[in-house]
């Protein structure tokens, strides 16, 4: 066994102690499971700073330590990605945050200003991963107030807030964000005063009085529901044209000299937009209208109607009666009256099965009960209507219990869409219509797969010829519920060029610790059996991205033979750079990205390649790397044993793109005023100018990307750079008036100079630049016959 081998064994051995330690468990002080909400966060917190804080502790000398261990644990485990690092670490992956929570506010801070709305059950306290779940593209109705505990215009806002909270249940949904907590989210929606109101889904701002009655009725101009207005001349006509989308119709008749038995019109709007798609709603005055109700003849102020029935009403078994006039109970009752869905046998489950992956049917939508949990929720009688489009059925566990054994259905009630090819997946929202409705139609057609354990090693050695994504993931975990759907949203833009899969930890522990999968979310693609793990943005773009790296490799890995035939014996002109890394080293995962981003910059320019050593022992130690990630350059016009070793600091892309440019002869030329005057603006040929100031941070970090322009417009276009501070007489005629300034000149007429001013490239981006400049050369045709002119 070599040095480094045990060198590298003993630092995974202490690292691993370290998080293992018994150090102070932030669940157990807050008194909650690992599995706990931000809201099941926040109350634990409020409840036990009410009653430990040191101002109501006088005379105590470890109530502050105590507290402050409380409020650090509140700190870490209210922050996803400290909660992550946690999760995985324990404290030692906390050393850089050392100083969270030392800081507390007042007991009456916490008593007054703190989860305004945490207790309110109509109100949904939102959080990011919340956002991006129930809001961020949905076309549901939402009132959102973005707040700050701090400020004293949001507490007085708190209790109208509640009000239209109840008001307005069941017709739009109601959320809060605090900002203080979610600063992320209040950014990214460029929340920038307390409170602030939006509508969604279109982000309209309230700006009025903040009135109970004045909010009701700015958020219900958003609200749309088909009421049916009954009369005497068309009411036959409307309800036969009605009855053909056979839904239910539930019509409220209002009696002569009994207005106070009946529903206003805006409360029947309310009501129809509280069940709309699921219930026809009709309204009828019978005092203007007798024909409506001689005809119809009702027994109540409000009638439920079986579909197709409600121009038949001698079968009694048809009709129901509704006697509350509360606008939430009627809508309960309502929905108690639709159809149920529909209970599955294991045969036709089975069949069912068959036929998707025969690519027959529509996806399947199957929500999984025992006897305990298939009571009637009402709430999930809404699917039917709101799922036209897809199949829909439950199916009771404890009737066939090798199916959900099977389809390792661990937890009961639960929700899995079938797709078409056989995949799987499983809800784990929030037990909400909408909510459901939204994953069922956003992920019925995508290539996304639930694994088990039977699917694997198979899956992971290229599968139909086709590489595998696979996100190991925990639903207790924030930032797995982040990633999820943006992973779901790039295998939407990725397509069949590689294999999508998910594998919930929480059920297949043993799977995830066989595969080495030690924190979550942990997303690896295995590529011909290597494995290559994810670490970049919770985005979907970066998904794609790193895809594309992958499959269209831009980094060279090494090994000893390679590291002879390639670095050693480098041409003379070559230049190469070396990134030594370990796959357990956070710097050297930190920094993965970043080099695949600098391959695709250097593409042409220099060799970009990777050294892992914990595969490479031999190499490495007798390289002499001791450190990781260890990056060196091997610059051209120069043996293959000279390298200069990076300690830069900076290990982002641009900053190693420009380190490595400063080994390279320069392909910009540098102007002044002769030469700009006597070659480039009398110059047949292209020239496309850096205006620059030497003193301008933007200018140093466009210089590389602009010598990399220089490099791929070798031979085809000029390129040059003007030192503003040096050439201000070039400058002032050119009309610089900003830093970096890029500047195309076409090319005199017969050696005509052109004018100073030139034509603006308005992007600092390379390919613009390039796309721009390439785009403004005359083809071999137009070069022939200008010729010809001349």
């Amino acid at each position: 066994m070599t040095v480094l081998t045990i060198l590298s064994l003993i630092f995974i051995i202490l690292f691993c102690s370290y998080v293992h330690t018994d150090g102070e468990d932030f669940y157990k002080l807050l008194d909650i499971e690992k599995s706990a909400s931000q809201r099941d966060i926040r109350r634990a917190f409020k409840k036990i700073a009410l009653e430990k804080h040191p101002d109501k502790r006088a005379g105590d000398p470890n109530a502050h330590s105590e507290f402050v261990k409380i409020n650090r644990a509140y700190e870490i485990l209210r922050d996803d990605e400290l909660r992550k690092k946690y999760d995985q670490y324990g404290e030692q992956g906390l050393k850089d945050d050392f100083n969270r929570g030392n800081q507390y506010q007042s007991w009456s801070f916490y008593k007054q200003n703190f989860g305004i709305y945490d207790e309110d059950p109509e109100i949904i306290t939102l959080s990011r991963t919340d956002f991006l779940q129930s809001i961020d593209g949905t076309q549901d109705i939402w009132f959102i107030n973005y707040y700050s505990p701090q400020c004293g215009h949001c507490h007085d806002l708190a209790p109208v807030w509640r009000e239209i909270a109840k008001v307005l249940e069941g017709v739009i949904r109601i959320g809060a964000v605090n900002c203080m907590d979610e600063w992320a989210l209040c950014n990214e929606q460029g929340i920038q005063s307390y409170p602030s109101l939006l509508i969604y889904p279109r982000r309209d701002r309230y700006n009025g009085h903040r009135h109970k009655d004045d909010l009701i009725r700015f958020a219900m101009s958003f609200v749309t529901a088909d009421l049916l207005h009954l009369n005497d001349a068309t009411f036959k006509r409307e309800l036969s044209k009605k009855s053909q989308n056979n839904k239910p119709f539930l019509i409220v008749y209002c009696r002569e000299n009994d207005e106070d038995d009946c529903l206003d019109k805006d409360q029947a709007f309310k009501l129809a937009a509280m069940l709309n798609n699921l219930v026809q709603v009709g309204i009828v005055n019978c005092r203007l209208n007798p024909l409506v109700c001689q005809t119809l003849k009702p027994k109540s102020s409000i009638i439920y109607y079986e579909p197709n029935q409600i121009l038949n009403t001698n079968d009694n078994n048809d009709t129901r009666t509704i006697t509350s006039l509360n606008i939430k109970e009627i809508a309960s009752q309502t929905l108690s009256y639709l159809p149920d869905v529909k209970i599955l046998t294991e045969d036709v489950f089975n069949n069912l099965m068959t036929e998707l992956k025969q690519n027959k049917n529509k996806p399947l939508l199957v929500h999984f009960v025992d006897q305990k949990s298939n009571e009637k929720d009402l709430e999930l009688r809404k699917l039917p209507s709101m799922l036209n489009d897809y199949n829909i059925g439950r199916f009771e566990c404890s009737y066939s219990t090798s199916v959900c054994q099977n389809l390792f259905v661990t937890k009961l009630p639960t929700f899995i869409l079938f797709k078409l090819g056989g995949y799987h997946e499983f809800y784990y929202g929030r037990y909400i219509a909408n909510d459901v409705a939204t994953f069922v139609r956003e992920n019925a057609h995508t290539i996304v797969r639930a694994l088990n354990p039977n699917d694997f090693p198979h899956v992971t050695n290229t599968l139909n010829n086709k590489p595998f994504i696979i996100d190991y993931f925990s639903p207790h975990c924030p930032p797995c519920l982040q990633l999820l759907p943006e992973f779901r949203k790039s295998s939407k833009k990725i397509g069949n060029q590689i294999n999508f899969g998910t594998v919930d930890c929480t059920i297949h522990n043993r799977l995830c610790q066989e595969r080495n999968i030690h924190s979550y979310p942990s997303t690896i693609i295995y590529n011909e059996s290597i494995a290559h793990q994810f670490h970049g943005q919770y985005s979907e773009q970066a998904i794609i991205n790193y895809v594309d790296d992958i499959l269209h490799p831009s980094v060279i890995i090494l090994d000893n033979n390679l590291y002879e035939n390639l670095v050693v014996n480098k041409k003379h002109n070559e230049m190469w750079l070396l990134d030594f890394f370990t796959p357990w080293c956070p710097p050297c995962q930190q920094l993965s990205g970043e080099w695949r981003q600098l391959a695709k910059f250097m593409n042409g320019i220099a060799n970009i390649a990777t050294v892992d050593c914990t595969v490479q022992t031999y190499l490495c130690q007798r390289l002499g790397i001791q450190s990781f990630p260890t990056i060196r350059l091997y610059p051209p016009n120069s043996g293959g044993n000279n390298f200069v070793v990076y300690n830069n600091g900076w290990r982002d892309a641009n900053s190693l793109r420009s380190w490595a440019f400063n080994f390279l002869p320069s392909k910009v030329i540098e102007l002044d005023s002769n030469k700009f005057s006597t070659i480039v603006l009398r110059d047949n040929n292209s020239w496309v100018v850096d205006f620059y100031a030497p003193w301008c941070g933007h200018c140093h970090q466009f210089s590389p990307i602009f010598e990399g322009v220089a490099r791929k417009l070798e031979g085809k276009v000029n390129v040059g750079k003007v030192n503003c501070d040096i050439q201000r007489d070039i400058c002032e005629r050119a009309a610089i008036r900003a830093y970096p300034t890029i500047k195309f000149y076409k090319g005199a007429i017969n050696s005509k100079r052109q004018e100073f001013i030139g034509e603006d490239i308005n992007q600092l981006d390379g390919d613009f630049i390039l796309h721009y400049v390439m785009n403004r050369q005359p083809s071999a045709a137009q070069e022939q016959s200008h010729r010809t002119e001349l």
